[in-house]
């Protein structure tokens, strides 16, 4: 099979590839390094599979990873591809299916997002004040320099604790008050 987003992705018919057998399906790849991850499936090669997917990962008899192909037109792709044998009545590989999923636009919306929190923690980190940013469980969800010099506590320390962990008992409670004060109003 060769569906319509396979055909979209690669640039090729179904009718090119089906019946041809071979390389035919990775033609459409400017490097086949990162297309064989079926052809390890077939031949039950894990020790291949890890060393050119280094993030490949099992789940029964399915092989699960992330890779970069390049078209032969010089388009880069992201894809999540998964490999799993078709096993005969005897248990032997009779073939396999592969099935890719084009993640490059997601990857730049992750890259653009870590970029954005980057320059958060930044504008947050030169403000003098102390500053946390707490979740609805109260617990510190960011924190600045400057609350980590207030606290005398680091930044590890203090991220997905709750005033209980941080401060004494009577001032904690106060501050769990306020707390819920604002998440009210």
């Amino acid at each position: 099979a060769w569906n319509r987003a396979m055909e979209v992705l690669s640039g090729l018919p179904a009718s090119a590839v089906m019946g041809k057998g071979g390389d035919v399906y990775t033609s459409w790849i400017r490097s086949t390094s990162g297309s064989a991850l079926v052809q390890f499936v077939l031949h039950q090669d894990k020790d291949a599979i890890a060393g050119t997917y280094p993030h490949a990962y099992f789940e029964g008899n399915t092989v699960r990873t992330e890779t970069v192909l390049t078209r032969t037109d010089g388009q880069s792709f992201s894809l999540w591809v998964s490999a799993t044998p078709i096993l005969g009545e005897k248990g032997e590989v009779t073939g396999a299916i592969e099935s890719a999923r084009d993640v490059t636009h997601q990857k730049k919306i992750a890259r653009a997002l870590k970029e954005s929190r980057r320059y958060l923690d930044a504008i947050i980190n030169t403000m003098p004040d102390p500053l946390f940013i707490k979740d609805h469980d109260h617990r510190f969800v960011t924190v600045n320099d400057s609350f980590c010099e207030f606290t005398g506590h680091s930044r590890e320390n203090l991220v997905g604790k709750t005033d209980y962990d941080v401060f004494p008992e009577g001032e904690a409670a106060i501050f769990l008050e306020k707390d819920r004060d604002v998440f009210r109003t």
